[in-house]
């Protein structure tokens, strides 16, 4: 997850500097951690100019982030998150992926959350906010933001219970 989250462009120069000193040594020094991270790479071109894109393996992503999110639910609230989870990022992009379904979840953020309370030690490599329960949501919602930049979203299944991860 580091590798991932470290290679995101925008990130701050906290993020560059891990993407420099440890995500391309690691690359450097494991085939096998290299091609599981990076599987096949394509040019592709953005607003920012060329990069490379590749295909990550979302379920572990999701898994792990889910983790995170059960971590930081109890460090919160004292008790285990009893819910499966949505995981959302508007960093990570899927080629088959319209712009509506891009803006819908950066247009829920806008529309549903206040400015909150940031948490976390070193906020220049990891934070989170906690929108707490209302009429919409009857439980928690975490937003996630590492290196000031890659966003991740976590949002409860209504009458879900949490899988076995």
């Amino acid at each position: 997850m580091r590798n991932i989250i470290a290679m995101c462009i925008g990130n701050n120069a906290t993020g560059f500097k891990q993407f420099i000193d440890r995500t391309v040594d690691s690359l450097k020094d494991s085939l096998g951690l290299a091609k599981t991270t990076l599987g096949t790479t394509q040019r592709v071109e953005i607003p920012e100019g060329t990069t490379r894109a590749f295909e990550i393996n979302r379920e572990r992503f999701n898994r792990t982030m889910k983790k995170i999110a059960y971590g930081l639910h109890f460090h919160e609230f004292g008790k285990p998150w009893n819910r499966d989870l949505i995981i959302m990022t508007p960093n990570l992009v899927a080629a088959d992926m319209s712009e509506d379904e891009y803006g819908l979840l950066m247009r829920w953020a806008k529309e549903n959350c206040p400015p909150l309370p940031s948490h976390g030690e070193n906020q220049m490599v990891f934070l989170y906010n906690v929108l707490p329960p209302s009429e919409e949501m009857e439980e928690p919602v975490f937003r996630m933001l590492f290196y000031e930049n890659f966003v991740v979203w976590v949002v409860p299944l209504k009458d879900s219970t949490a899988p076995a991860l």
